[in-house]
């Protein structure tokens, strides 16, 4: 990875860094994972997710992943805790190289809890922005994103269903460890 692009993916860091930090710093959360009361408002997002993802041409891949993230609502400070597991189609703008700018939609199920105590089971349809950029010499790679997302939330503990009026927008940073092929090492080396 280029000084420059070193550099592009630190700036992009702190900026979320410091916006998570504005909205409150005990949760921040994940794009699968809506908050307890799903409102329409922008919701702020850190996660941790292992993927693996298969080339489906010069700049389109299918990704599965799963992993654990928190969600903050940025407008009723409401947050959620939990696991995840989604499937994404991604298409990237830089041909066979799978890191960069890309435009993804996925569905995913998420069981978490929030600060209404009661457990919580989500289907979510969504769409995302993200700027993949490899970790130097890790399989890591850093995900600042951009999603809208419409959580179906099933409120087990008072075996209810909710759903947002408006779609949820994600400002959301996810580290991922994602399982490369030989060939992809080698690309991802000379970036």
């Amino acid at each position: 990875m280029c000084v420059l692009q070193q550099a592009r993916t630190a700036l992009l860091l702190a900026a979320l860094l410091a916006a998570l930090l504005a909205f409150g710093t005990s949760v921040v959360g994940a794009d699968v994972l809506p908050t307890p009361r799903p409102s329409g408002a922008l919701v702020v997002s850190l996660e941790g997710v292992v993927a693996v993802e298969t080339p489906l041409g010069t700049h389109d891949s299918i990704s599965l992943w799963a992993g654990v993230g928190t969600v903050r609502d940025a407008r009723d400070g409401a947050h959620a805790t939990g696991g995840e597991v989604a499937l994404e189609w991604r298409t990237y703008n830089r041909p066979r190289a799978f890191l960069g700018p890309s435009f993804g939609a996925y569905v995913g199920l998420g069981l978490f809890g929030g600060d209404d105590h009661d457990t919580h089971v989500t289907a979510t349809p969504g769409f995302k922005i993200t700027l993949a950029s490899a970790i130097a010499g890790l399989p890591l790679l850093l995900e600042p994103y951009l999603g809208v997302s419409y959580p179906i939330i099933r409120e087990l503990d008072q075996d209810r269903w909710a759903l947002p009026e408006l779609p949820a927008v994600t400002l959301g940073l996810r580290l991922v460890g994602r399982k490369l092929r030989a060939e992809d090492r080698r690309r991802d080396a000379h970036d």
